[in-house]
């Protein structure tokens, strides 16, 4: 999934277990915004594998991210060549305001 929004979810904001078949799933998320989740930002089990590339996990009531029964989460180095994250979630560092010179 790219640039996806996840929040403000009265569980958890995203959640990767089993597959069909109860095959483990495989995904990647880039760029996505996980925030101010009811429980658990993001869930990986089952033997579930997720690779993280960019975005933000943040203010979800318990762990921003967990794994659980064989599942395992990876935190890409290389991130995305597209940075449009801060201006998404309203702060953005060197991003400069529409308008502004």
């Amino acid at each position: 999934m790219t640039r996806c929004t996840a929040e403000e979810n009265g569980g958890s904001g995203v959640t990767v277990q089993w597959g069909s078949e109860r095959v483990a799933a495989t995904t990647e998320l880039v760029d996505c915004v996980i925030h101010k989740n009811g429980d658990d930002g993001l869930i990986a089990g089952g033997g579930s594998k997720v690779t993280l590339r960019g975005g933000a996990i943040s203010g979800n009531k318990r762990d921003g991210v967990v794994a659980c029964i064989g599942g395992k989460i990876t935190v890409s180095k290389e991130l995305p060549t597209d940075r449009q994250l801060g201006a998404r979630l309203g702060h953005g560092g060197q991003r400069q305001a529409e308008g502004r010179r």
